[in-house]
Order: structure tokens, then C-alpha cells, then sequence
């Protein structure tokens, strides 16, 4: 967890008690608090420069302007960047928090976004990880075994709160599900996931199963610790 200081001798009398009755500092106290710092939005700034044929200029040739190719995006044209698409899908579906709280809370933090909008956005991330949900259920259906869930989950109706079963089967249910099984911070995996996804390779696509994903992060992470220098 990041450490931030605080030094509290200006909150209290310590610097009369040093400048008038000549106290010398004998050691200190220390204690700690956790403290929470709530999210907030960035708005990044993309540049993407042109640059213009010299010798076409010089020589009266049609003028030749090129463009830095612009990067892909989970949503093409899209607003959102995907640590916010990842953040939105994972507080839908895997903590079930629904979207018009989450409407009131990016208001709180100072950025509107409807829940029609989050609720488009879902659905154009589902539509790009189909092709993965489709490659996870091809693994399922191969086993000699498939077992199911029979969860009961409450479910708001007027005036009370009703028993309800439900039998996941949605693309972005089914990924952050899986990652909960696996351990996997479904946040961090559906964010690399969708920064990688729009320019993937089919070929490569199996290599972002949530268990191969983390297995993959385990070796490279042991691989870091052997490269760093040892004191």
C-alpha cells in the first residue's frame, strides 16, 4: 500500500515547548492511518502529428501529407478508455453494482455519465470479447464434465426483496466470473484486455484465457524478480 508522511508538530504546542523551555527532541512517536481517496477522471490527450512532403512542395508534385496512424481502441470513436470500461464491467458484473449507482456515483466525483451510456458501452465491450467467450465455451463443452451453478441472488421487486436464480450465460458475466474463480483482479485483466484486444491476433486469442492470462503473468512477474539486481 503507497505510504504518504505527516508531521503533526505544527497541530499542537511542541514548538513553544522547543523555542521557550529549551526541550531537545529525544526520538518520536509514530503511529498510522488508512485513509481512502475516492476515484477521479482524467481526460488524456491524444496527439497525432502530419507531415508534409518537402521535396513535393519544391518540386510543384501533388502534396503528399501523412498522418500518424491512430491507435486501437475498444470503442471505435469511443470516449472511454478502457481502465474505465474495465471499472464499469466489473462493478456491473462482478459486484453486481448497478448502473444508475454507478451514475450517482462518477456525479459525486464530478463527471456525468448516463446509465443508457454505461449500458451502451457494456454492450459494444461484449460485442468485442465474443470472440474469446466463444473460444471458453468451445474449452467447456470439450470437458467430459460441465458443471453448473444454481445461485440464489435477491432481486429488488416493489416493496420487498425476492429470491431469484439466475444461470450466467452473458459474455461479460462469464469473464469476470471466471476471473473470480481464477483469483484474478478482474479489473486490472478486463483493462490489459481490452488495451490488447482490438489489434489481437485470433491465433493469440487463447492466450488471454483468464487461467493461461494469469499463468502468464505469474512467469513474467518471476522473470522480473530474477532480472533485478541483488543487494
Amino acid at each position: 500500500m503507497p505510504e504518504a508522511g505527516a508531521l503533526d508538530e505544527e497541530r499542537n504546542s511542541v514548538h513553544f515547548l522547543i523555542a521557550v523551555r529549551s526541550y531537545a527532541r529525544k526520538g518520536r512517536h509514530e503511529s498510522w492511518q488508512v485513509e481512502y481517496f475516492p476515484g477521479h477522471f482524467e481526460r488524456i490527450h491524444h496527439v497525432r502529428k502530419k507531415y508534409a512532403c518537402v521535396a513535393c512542395e519544391t518540386n510543384g508534385d501533388n502534396p503528399r501529407i501523412e498522418t500518424a496512424a491512430k491507435p486501437e481502441t475498444a470503442i471505435d470513436k469511443g470516449l472511454a478508455g478502457p481502465g474505465l470500461l474495465s471499472y464499469i464491467v466489473t462493478s456491473k458484473f462482478s459486484d453486481c453494482l448497478p448502473l444508475y449507482r454507478l451514475e450517482d456515483i462518477f456525479a459525486r466525483q464530478g463527471f456525468e455519465i448516463s446509465r443508457a451510456t454505461q449500458s451502451v458501452w457494456c454492450g459494444d465491450v461484449g460485442d468485442l470479447a465474443e470472440p474469446l467467450y466463444e473460444l471458453m465455451g468451445n474449452e467447456v463443452r470439450a470437458s467430459h464434465v460441465v458443471a453448473t451453478d444454481d445461485t440464489i441472488m435477491p432481486m429488488l421487486r416493489i416493496g420487498h426483496c425476492a429470491k431469484a436464480r439466475m444461470w450466467v450465460t452473458a459474455i461479460l458475466a462469464s469473464l469476470t466470473s471466471t476471473c473470480r474463480r481464477h483469483d484474478i483482479d478482474r479489473q486490472l485483466y478486463l483493462t490489459q484486455l481490452l488495451i490488447n484486444l482490438p489489434v489481437l491476433r485470433l491465433s493469440d486469442l487463447r492466450d488471454w484465457l483468464p487461467d493461461r492470462w494469469k499463468a502468464a503473468q505469474k512467469t513474467r512477474l518471476a522473470a522480473l524478480k530474477n532480472q533485478a539486481p541483488h543487494a
